[in-house]
């Protein structure tokens, strides 16, 4: 062995095993220039060397006989470092050091990595920090994930009570309603989701959480409206159209805007004309209509109260794109 020379002995360890990984980890912590000399005993530690060498651009200099227990010299190659030249670093980690824009090759880079130059461009369609981010978003999503629940066991199915039919039927059209358009508010987040750059992150867990949270909702209206053994009610066209408006949405901001403060904000509304008022205040309208939609409005209604505070984020994109507008009177 030469006096002064880095050394690596591998022992009875083979590449199938990871002698790469130390080869690796000596020669990037090696004096530019200078050389490794490995040691081991593996039968196979001298081709799988060569074919290591070879792909990975080091120079390999085999041992001669006579140098034993050395079995070779390696030299890191000019193309060891080259792959991250040309890297940079995606944003930080941080909420607070979001980039203000976020190129497609960035793709999938988990925010604050070093990124590789080149790779495929992924066509994500919204990456630009004014048009996706609000400083809230990561605490929305603290609090939405924070007030997850179980539908089986938040919801008292087994509750005794009676309607008279009409009430019954009343209340199924209602749940057949809000299924409509619960289902709705778990297709527009999804389909946001996937336009929106990684590197917004917590934009993306905001948006998942929600779909989560409309699904749940499907979920505990249809069970109510078939807690009695009947059927759906009716889906009206005007309904339908008015819901598909959301779909067809382009613009990412309005897009968001119309489902957490109009869309959710009118299921509020009607959850609370069902159960604000005493029976007294309206002699037509019987206690009970409250009691049938408790097991499956309330906890429904705590989630939409989150979601229409979840609107604070595209009000805040919306307020940054429209300030450089033009004053009224202009």
């Amino acid at each position: 062995m030469t006096p002064g020379t880095n050394v690596v002995d591998l022992g009875a360890l083979g590449f199938e095993q990871g002698a790469h990984l130390l080869l690796d980890r000596a020669l990037r912590q090696a004096p530019h220039g200078s050389r490794i000399e490995v040691l081991g005993t593996d039968p196979a530690l001298l081709p799988h060397l060569a074919v290591w060498c070879r792909h990975e651009g080091h120079e390999l200099r085999t041992a001669e006989p006579g140098e034993a227990p050395v079995v070779a010299r390696l030299r890191a190659g000019p193309a060891a470092g080259a792959r991250l030249k040309a890297a940079q670093r995606a944003g930080g980690p941080s909420a607070a050091q979001i980039a203000e824009r976020a190129p497609l090759h960035w793709g999938l880079a988990a925010r604050g990595a070093l990124v590789e130059a080149g790779g495929p461009e992924v066509p994500f369609t919204v990456v630009d920090r004014d048009i996706a981010w609000a400083d809230l978003a990561p605490r929305l999503y603290q609090q939405a994930a924070a007030s997850q629940w179980d539908p089986q066991s938040a919801v008292e199915w087994d509750a005794d009570f009676t309607l008279p039919g009409e009430i019954e039927a009343a209340v199924v059209q209602v749940m057949t309603y809000l299924v409509e358009n619960e289902q709705a508010a778990l297709v527009v987040p999804a389909r946001l989701l996937v336009q929106v750059h990684p590197h917004f992150r917590e934009l993306l867990q905001l948006l998942a959480v929600q779909a989560a949270d409309e699904a749940r909702h499907v979920e505990v209206f249809t069970r109510r409206a078939l807690l009695r053994g009947g059927s759906m009610g009716t889906s009206s066209v005007g309904g339908r159209a008015s819901l598909a408006t959301l779909l067809t949405e382009p613009d990412f901001s309005i897009a968001s805007f119309l489902l957490s403060v109009l869309g959710e904000g009118s299921f509020l509304s009607l959850l609370a004309k069902a159960g604000k008022r005493p029976r007294g205040e309206d002699p037509h309208r019987p206690a009970e209509v409250t009691t049938a939609g408790d097991p499956a409005g309330q906890r429904s209604a705590g989630t939409s109260r989150s979601r229409v505070h979840a609107g604070e984020v595209p009000l805040e994109t919306l307020r940054r794109q429209l300030a450089p507008g033009p004053k009224l009177g202009d």
